[in-house]
């Protein structure tokens, strides 16, 4: 029990904290973005749902890498490291997050007659960020901005120390 709480103290400190306020405001500008080109512009196409996803994360990641980089982390790297870094835990977040996301939407609805197609599939948007972000976080986190010397929470079956 120890080891779940030391784990959990770890991983949910301040850098987890100020991950969130930076993660507001991109879902808030993402979000917008991802809803409005699909009810609006996209939502006819089988491929709007791809393209307004990530719309929703082309918009955030800039201000999502400036702001990850320098206030939740306080990262000091120079050079493109960070950045290629950045942008492939943000591909196999995006890829995972919603590739799982339509398909288990779609089964778990499968039965619910009162939604429409089109609120469906804004569930599984919605439910695609919420497993993006929790990869996201992770990734950012113990790969890409990772202090000299931080390493990942122990598991709870691990027998070393962090």
């Amino acid at each position: 029990m120890e080891k779940i709480k030391s784990f959990l103290k770890e991983f949910f400190d301040e850098k987890f904290l100020r991950y969130c306020l930076v993660g507001f405001i991109n879902a808030g500008a993402g979000a917008s973005v991802m809803f409005l080109l699909y009810n609006f512009l996209l939502h006819p196409y089988e491929w709007g749902y791809w393209v307004s996803s990530a719309a929703n994360h082309v918009t955030g990641g800039i201000t999502s890498y400036i702001l990850n980089k320098h206030f939740t982390f306080k990262n000091k790297e120079k050079g493109m490291g960070t950045a290629l870094r950045f942008v492939l835990v943000i591909v196999v977040a995006y890829i995972i997050g919603y590739s799982v996301a339509k398909p288990l939407a779609a089964y778990l609805l499968a039965g619910v007659t009162v939604l429409s197609d089109k609120a469906k599939s804004n569930i599984a948007l919605f439910c695609g960020m919420c497993l993006f972000t929790a990869i996201n976080y992770t990734g950012q986190r113990f790969f890409t901005f990772r202090s000299r010397g931080e390493k990942a929470p122990a598991r709870s079956g691990d027998e070393t120390s962090v």
